[in-house]
């Protein structure tokens, strides 16, 4: 991101005036801020779900201070004794008051990244997790091998399509690295349908704001624009969508609901409809793997994110619905979290 500049700190000088004396250093803020959050922390944890964990405090202080103040994290650090405007430091401790009482950083800031790209994201959508980068990647290397058969004589001329449908899309984040991805690797890639469903409408705004940041306008007169063509739809799962597609990608509600319960009592603020996936947390999963061979072209893949506390049974599942080539992959803490299949 490139960062404005930074106009609204003042350095410190000698000569200050009462006015001047009482505003913070960028180290005094930190320190403050810190004491707040860990006080806050103290008393949260005693309610807390078994999953909380204390965050990285300073790394979250220094993420509010870089948005606020425009800067990069080295500055923070290498300029610790300049001076905050009243301003800059009523703004930053009515942050603060928002992560104390457990508000995640990236709905504070209003954006996370994923796979190397940022995302606009709220409350009303989980909030991307680098866990589900190795989804993509598995798509794109999938997507890859698939390119290469419709850049050959195996492939009709009318199938030269890639079409691929995001189901509980959410913020878009799995779609749009896809795509930002998949032209960025490859000169020669087929035409890209990208299909972006969720059944909450505020989730598809933000969809739609991120496929806007990513995918601009301007972007029609560079190179591969007239091959990508984007679609937003409002759908329960399969409901509205309509076609055959390549591949199907989603992350559903995946969480049992006595484990969402504990989750949210850590002030996570996620939304319970993109978490809770019923009593075994599977009841979406199901679904989607009955219907996802009427949606799928032959030899099509989907790709499902899961718990890796039943990620076994969700491949049991997909061979119950007569997938093939069915295996689990790992996330980077070694967890079974994705799994895949072929029609």
């Amino acid at each position: 991101m490139q960062k404005k500049s930074n106009s609204n700190i003042q350095a410190p000088c000698k000569k200050q005036s009462t006015q001047a004396a009482t505003r913070m250093t960028i180290k005094e803020a930190r320190q403050n801020a810190y004491r707040q959050l860990s006080e806050a922390w103290e008393k949260q944890k005693k309610t807390a779900g078994p999953y909380a964990q204390k965050p990285d405090f300073f790394l979250d202080i220094d993420v509010i201070l870089q948005e606020l103040l425009q800067v990069e994290r080295s500055f923070l650090l290498a300029h610790n004794e300049t001076k905050l405007k009243q301003k800059d430091i009523k703004r930053f401790f009515a942050l603060i008051q928002k992560r104390s009482r457990g508000l995640p950083i990236a709905y504070i800031v209003g954006k996370k990244e994923f796979y190397g790209l940022s995302f606009f994201v709220s409350p009303h959508v989980l909030i991307p997790k680098p866990d589900t980068e190795i989804l993509v990647e598995k798509a794109l290397e999938l997507a890859r091998e698939k390119s290469r058969k419709i850049g050959s004589r195996e492939v009709q001329a009318k199938s030269r399509c890639l079409r691929v449908l995001d189901l509980c899309t959410g913020s878009g984040c799995i779609a749009l690295s896809f795509a930002q991805e998949f032209y960025k690797t490859k000169e020669n890639s087929p035409p890209l349908e990208l299909f972006m469903s969720d059944i909450s409408l505020a989730a598809l705004r933000l969809a739609k704001k991120n496929t806007k940041q990513l995918f601009p306008r301007s972007l029609k007169k560079q190179k591969n624009s007239d091959k990508l063509q984007i679609k937003i739809v409002r759908s329960n799962l399969f409901q509205n969508i309509k076609g055959s597609f390549d591949f199907i990608l989603t992350n559903p509600p995946y969480v049992p609901t006595r484990l969402t319960d504990e989750l949210l009592l850590d002030g996570r603020s996620e939304p319970r409809l993109a978490l809770d996936g019923g009593k075994d947390g599977l009841r979406l999963i199901r679904q989607i793997a009955k219907d996802a061979k009427n949606y799928l072209k032959k030899d099509g893949w989907i790709l499902i994110e899961a718990g890796e506390y039943h990620a076994k049974e969700v491949a049991q599942i997909l061979r119950e619905r007569g997938f093939s080539e069915v295996a689990i992959l790992q996330d980077l803490s070694g967890q079974e979290r994705v799994i895949f299949g072929q029609h």
